[in-house]
């Protein structure tokens, strides 16, 4: 999966947001990012940071944990991800699943973007 080149017209699901994890980590493959100086939006390797245009993963990207960037700049997270809560938490399932954190779900499982994905399903409304 490319960088896009322009905001979505509307803000992504959750089955958006999971098929974009799927395709670009564990179809295509792409590596995870390995900073270890706190989140970088700018690079592909990032769960949030994948499905922003280079321009806004730019103004997005101070180093600081989704909750807090999504606080500074409430104009960009609402145009790719709106304000569902739900769909919040389903990101930072993505945005944790490369960290090493407990997702809260099943420790037990291995921490990786698969698993991550079927965490984001599974807040879908029955």
């Amino acid at each position: 999966m490319d960088r896009p080149t322009s905001r979505p017209a509307t803000p992504l699901t959750i089955p958006e947001i999971v098929a974009g994890w799927l395709q670009h980590f564990v179809i295509d493959k792409a590596p995870w990012c390995g900073s270890s100086s706190g989140c970088t939006y700018t690079g592909t390797g990032c769960g949030v940071g994948v499905f922003f245009t280079a321009e806004d993963a730019e103004a997005f990207d101070h180093g600081e944990a989704l909750e807090e960037a999504a606080a500074r700049r409430p104009d960009i997270y609402a145009a790719y991800f709106g304000s569902d809560p739900i769909v919040y938490n389903a990101l930072e399932f993505g945005q944790v699943a490369h960290d090493g954190e407990d997702m809260g779900v099943n420790p037990d499982l291995p921490d990786d973007m698969a698993h991550a994905a079927i965490y984001a399903l599974a807040l879908l409304p029955r």
